[in-house]
This record gives C-alpha cells, structure tokens and sequence, in this order.
C-alpha cells in the first residue's frame, strides 16, 4: 500500500431511514448519510423524513462536519416529475450536499432548478466508464456504481472518467443487477423500481412437488470489512452502508466497524472487530465476493433459513441527561438479569448497571416493558448511544 500520506480517507456513508437513525449515525462518526423525503424516492417501507424533519436533519449533520444527501431515486411519470422543480427548490434553501438520481428527467431538473451536486443511483446500473462518461457530461459529480461492480474496475472507472466513485461495501444485496428487478410485479403487483419492493427473492420456492422449499433467489448479504485496504489503496471515494429500514444498532455497529477499519488501513494496520459489531445484529451469511468480481453460486443463499444466529439486539437508546441522571427508553423487556451494555461514540462498550435503574418517577425497578423509560446514574451514557442486550440473556 502507498504511504498514508498520499492516500484519501474514503468517506464512510450511513443511511438514514429515519432522523433517530440519522442522528444516530451523525454521532457514531459517519462522514455523510442519505436520507428520503416524503416522496421521489424507492424506500416506501421506510419512515422517510418530513419537509421539517429535513430541514432539522441537514442542520444536525452540519453542526457535525458530516454532509446530507437527499435521495432521488424514483423513476417518475410526467405527473410526479411536475411536482419535482418546486422540492428541489426546497432542497437548495436547506444547502443538502447532493441529491442521489437514477431518472435522466430527474437528474436534469435537478441541474436545471439548482446547483445541488448529483450522485447517480445504482438503480442507472453503471458498470463501465463509458457509461459513467455519459453522466459526467450530463453534470454530474459522482456515481454510485452497480452492486456488482468489483474494487478494481471502481478503480479503473474513476480514473478514466474522471468522476467520484462509490461502492456500497455492505448490506442486503439484490438477485438482479441494479434497477433490473422485477420479481415484486409479478408477485405482488408493486413496482420495486417506484418504491414498492416486496422482497419477494428471499422467500423460499419449491422447484416441485418433491423438493424442500429454499431461497433461491435470496443473496447473501455483503461484507466488505476486509477488504477496506483494498478500498482504500484503490482511492475509492465513499464506502456505502445499505440499510435505509434496519435498526439504530445496525447503523451504529456498522458505521463504527467501518470507521475503525478505514482508521486502520491508513496506518497500514488491519482491523480487528473485538466488540463482534458486525456480528451483533440480524444478518443472513457474509460473502464479500460482489467486491472481488466473483458473482458465482457462492453469493447466493440456499437455506430453508435466511437468517444467521446473532450476538445481541436492539436493548433501547439513550434519551438525555436529566440532572444527575440519564433516561432511556427499553425497546424489549428488560430485567435485573439483562446483560444490557451501551456502544460508545468511540467503540467502547459502557456495561449497564442495574442497581441503579429506577423509572421515571425515581422508584427502583427490576423490571422494564418495552417502550418504557427508565433511569440510570451512569454519567459516560450520552443522548444517542444506542443500548444492546446479549442474545443469552434476553427475556
């Protein structure tokens, strides 16, 4: 690898499915998020964010150093893309950092209404820098290449066209290339290319009457951990985090691994994950081939089961100091025996300490309900570190 010196820290980039989730990731140290509106985009599933929300949400991000990105991603009809001058507008008064597009008529709106850079979406499926020199004409600053597009034709890809490049680096991963599927229209009559993808590929099919039902078409969900210093030497410039519906937890313990792992990589070290972060959520079995060019049977999971056992769950966030206090809210039941402990800002585990929990009224409890709030007198515990219960010691 080339001397640290010479090599750009690629930007580690966090999705937002709401604006806990984005100040979540704001504070464990992502570089930018993306974020939806409350319309134009392809995550109908998600809360998404409302015109104030996102006004509040590119605000946060700045007073943090981090950047916006709105997401534009729909392909719309001439109706919708009417509507689309007057929120671009809107989007140009909050300052948002780019906005990510897969419609040419979207992209030229955009250029046309505003000086707002724009990322093309992995829906556009660009995999060659011909293609990438298209949009480059077109105005744009960055393209967000398809899924299946390896590290080193990323590479090849930026320095010929001369565009900034993004991969995402981990997350579910899609039967089809980018853009291409359309399982969910036929299955259930929702248009996955206009935000109503059911995820019909990770259910399981029987091939006949004699054979088990398996997921046939359901990938293994990506992990680019390891391969961070290949990202890194190769000068890729935005690492992306799938996951705009998965929990504070999820993008807490990602946005930290990769952070770490970019950290490490520039000092020519390699990263170790000895908190199990990336192993402390729902996740079906890792393949970081899509990333070295190997699309293969390997990449697919033929299991009657789509998930993986894991480590921990979602315990509960932290709300806010109140005076010599920190309240919380549980999202599970939680009790004395509850081995629950707080990721830290910085990748440090706080340990919770029960003999100190009590509700809000200041009575000591040995048990909590979900969605309750309850205190604790531990001053490390910050507003927004996210709280994780071992799988061994859930209710």
């Amino acid at each position: 690898m080339a001397s640290s010196t010479l090599i750009q820290k690629p930007e580690v980039l966090a999705p937002a499915g709401n604006l806990h989730k984005l100040q979540v990731a704001v504070r464990y140290g992502a570089d930018a998020v993306y974020m939806a509106g409350p319309q134009f985009g392809l995550r109908q599933g998600a809360d998404n964010l409302t015109h104030a929300e996102l006004e509040q949400a590119v605000r946060f991000c700045h007073s943090y150093g981090a950047k916006a990105y709105v997401v534009l991603n729909g392909f719309l009809f001439q109706k919708e893309l009417q509507a689309l001058p007057d929120f671009v507008q809107f989007l140009s008064e909050l300052r948002v950092d780019a906005v990510i597009a897969s419609d040419l008529g979207v992209v030229s709106t955009v250029l046309e209404h505003s000086s707002i850079p724009v990322h093309i979406s992995t829906q556009a499926s660009v995999f060659n820098a011909q293609h990438t020199a298209f949009w480059a004409e077109m105005g744009a600053k960055r393209v967000i290449l398809a899924r299946e597009t390896s590290i080193s034709d990323a590479a090849k890809i930026k320095e010929i066209s001369g565009l900034e490049v993004e991969l995402f680096v981990h997350g579910s991963m899609c039967m089809a290339f980018s853009g291409r599927c359309t399982i969910s229209n036929f299955t259930a009559g929702r248009d996955s290319n206009r935000g109503g993808c059911e995820h019909s590929c990770r259910l399981p099919y029987q091939l006949n009457d004699s054979a088990d039902a398996r997921t046939y078409f359901s990938s293994k969900d990506l992990n680019g951990l390891t391969l961070v210093p290949e990202l890194v030497e190769h000068g890729i410039d935005s690492l992306k985090i799938e996951g705009r519906m998965k929990s504070a937890l999820y993008v807490a313990s990602t946005v930290l691994a990769y952070q770490s792992a970019c950290k490490s990589a520039l000092a020519n070290g390699t990263f170790e994950d000895p908190h199990f972060l990336l192993d402390g959520f729902s996740h079906r079995p890792y393949t970081a081939k899509p990333l070295l060019g190997l699309l293969d049977a390997d990449t697919a999971h033929f299991q009657e089961q789509g998930r993986e056992p894991t480590r921990f769950a979602l315990a509960g966030h932290v709300l806010e100091q109140a005076g010599d206090r920190v309240l919380c809210q549980a999202k599970v039941a939680l009790h004395a025996d509850s081995r629950v402990e707080a990721l830290g800002f910085a990748g440090d585990i706080i340990p919770l300490d029960w003999d100190g929990v009590t509700d809000v009224l200041g009575r000591p409890v040995q048990k909590v309900q979900p969605n309750q709030m309850f205190t604790v007198r531990q001053s490390q515990l910050q507003a927004l570190m996210v709280l994780r219960l071992s799988d061994a010691t859930r209710v």
